[in-house]
């Protein structure tokens, strides 16, 4: 959007930030990826998986998906993504995010229409997505109710409706 404008006619930020993500954990992320190479990104899934029901961070929305479709095919759909993953691309991927420029005073120079769409249960995220909003002229936020960092997922009426609503206001 901003390097080539001409080739987008609109833009939607879910669940993300154009600034560093502060939060990670490095020395997690270097464990998580050493066990990914050493074991198999298997076992990490199998170890995420363990401490699942007592990790603080999780989110109730993540909590009530696993409910609504059911352990077994939570916890496939899960595994199956972490298994595909790289494990020298996720802890790149992690670092690079922790340790990322801000780039947010970039952001005014992005023209289309834009919405940042984030859950309001998706503590990591709801500031730097108000922030962006904020930094794109015109931008709009769409904070989902009852949804964390999966809201097409942990919301999907609400997050279909946002989209709809962004993709009628782009229409050129």
């Amino acid at each position: 959007a901003l390097a080539e404008p001409q080739r987008v006619a609109s833009l939607i930020l879910l669940s993300t930030s154009a600034e560093p993500l502060d939060w990670i954990n490095e020395d997690a992320l270097k464990l998580a990826a050493y066990i990914g190479r050493e074991q198999g990104m298997a076992k990490l899934a199998e170890i995420l998986r363990a401490r699942a029901p007592e990790d603080p961070a999780r989110s109730e929305p993540d909590r009530r998906l696993e409910r609504e479709w059911g352990t077994e095919r939570f916890w496939a759909w899960r595994d199956a993504r972490i298994i595909a993953t790289d494990p020298v691309g996720y802890q790149a991927l992690g670092l690079a995010m922790k340790r990322a420029t801000d780039f947010r005073a970039r952001l005014a120079g992005i023209a289309c229409p834009t919405t940042a769409i984030v859950g309001e249960l998706d503590a990591e995220f709801l500031a730097p997505s108000a922030r962006m909003a904020e930094s794109v002229r015109g931008a709009r936020q769409v904070v989902l109710a009852d949804a964390a960092h999966q809201p097409q997922l942990e919301a999907p009426r609400a997050w279909l409706r946002a989209m709809r609503e962004h993709l009628s206001r782009a229409r050129v």
